[in-house]
């Protein structure tokens, strides 16, 4: 981002402009968070189910390890998603001037808005 980038972005929003967006930025950051858990998780059941069915075994293949972080980072991304969205509409550039209808005025109006 260049000074110019920087003046227009104050010149349109103010300091409130440099702001838009980091609730659910900060939020996203759990995102790795959920993927490790939900893993572990999955992981730790798998090797209890084996153990039960094979005694004594609780190895995993490396197919099934790839699976299982396949699914965790789905459901990882199924839980953030949506604040990816809401973080890219408070932080798309929004004319002054332009119908107030589309301007959001922070997260919880972004969130809720019906648009």
């Amino acid at each position: 981002m260049d000074l110019g980038q920087i003046r227009d972005l104050y010149d349109e929003a103010g300091i409130r402009g440099f702001w838009k967006g980091v609730f659910p930025t900060l939020v996203m950051v759990s995102n790795p968070s959920i993927q490790f858990m939900l893993y572990e998780g999955m992981l730790k059941q798998l090797r209890r189910k084996r153990e039960e069915d094979v005694k004594g075994s609780t190895g995993v293949t490396a197919l099934e390890v790839f699976l299982l972080g396949a699914i965790a980072k789905l459901g990882a991304t199924v839980a953030t998603y949506p604040l990816l969205v809401v973080k890219s509409r408070l932080q798309a550039k929004q004319e002054i001037g332009g119908e107030k209808a589309l301007q959001y005025s922070g997260f919880g109006d972004c969130t809720y808005s019906p648009q």
